[in-house]
Order: structure tokens, then C-alpha cells, then sequence
């Protein structure tokens, strides 16, 4: 190629039809592959935004389970908080009693009540007996 300053009008005007060729062939190419960048992405986007929205339906859908979920363990607790304090002022209303059978049963003479009841028994036998019954 010749140095611009040694070419005649018509070689600089071949010369400048040539080079717009060219630059209108790397046009169209970037052209062709935007629009293929483009295709690619809606085509990405078609195929990922229902997915996404569904997954996004899901974790709602989840979300909604945990927060009932949530309530009704909140529920649960205020019941086992009340059951606890009911049973609570049961043993505290009760522990007095609870006290005094305890030094009653303690109080109470097993062996004696054991002779009274085997006493008791031998004197019945024979009542039964006068009176026609078959104890003993």
C-alpha cells in the first residue's frame, strides 16, 4: 500500500470504499452477535424468572408454616406456663395437708393396730359360729 500523500484521488477513493466495507461487515457482525447476546439473555431470563418465582412461592409457602408454626408453640408455652403455675398453687395449697398425714401416718402404731385387728378376728370367729356363719 502507498503512503496517503503519493495516491491520486480515485486510488484514495478505492481505498476509502474498501475500508467502509470493512467497517460495515465488523457493523453487521457486532449487530448479528448483539442480537445473539440478546436472544441468550431473554431466552435466560424466560427460562429463570418462573423459576424464580416459584421458588419464591415456596419460601413463602414455608415461611407461612414457620410462622404458624411459631404461634403455636408461642401457644404452647403460655399453656405449659399456666399448667406449671396450676400445679404450682396445687402443691403449695396442698403441701400443709400433705404435712399434717404425714406426721398422722407417722403417729399411727402399726403393731398395735396389727393385735387389735388379729384380737378383733378372734373374737368374731366364734360369734360367727353361734350365730351359724362358717368364718374360720
Amino acid at each position: 500500500m502507498k503512503r496517503l500523500e503519493m495516491m491520486t484521488q480515485q486510488e484514495l477513493t478505492l481505498e476509502l470504499v474498501k475500508g467502509q466495507k470493512k467497517q460495515t461487515k465488523i457493523r453487521v457482525i457486532s449487530v448479528v452477535l448483539n442480537v445473539l447476546i440478546l436472544a441468550v439473555l431473554a431466552a435466560g431470563l424466560l427460562y429463570a424468572v418462573p423459576t424464580a418465582v416459584e421458588t419464591m412461592t415456596q419460601v413463602q409457602s414455608v415461611l407461612d408454616e414457620v410462622d404458624d408454626l411459631s404461634v403455636q408453640a408461642r401457644e404452647s408455652m403460655v399453656k405449659a406456663d399456666k399448667l406449671m403455675d396450676d400445679a404450682d398453687k396445687l402443691l403449695n395449697d396442698n403441701s400443709g395437708s400433705i404435712a399434717d398425714i404425714m406426721v398422722k401416718l407417722n403417729g399411727i402404731d402399726f403393731d398395735k393396730l396389727n393385735q387389735s385387728i388379729q384380737r378383733l378376728s378372734e373374737i368374731l370367729i366364734p360369734i360367727s359360729k353361734l350365730f351359724g356363719g362358717g368364718i374360720g
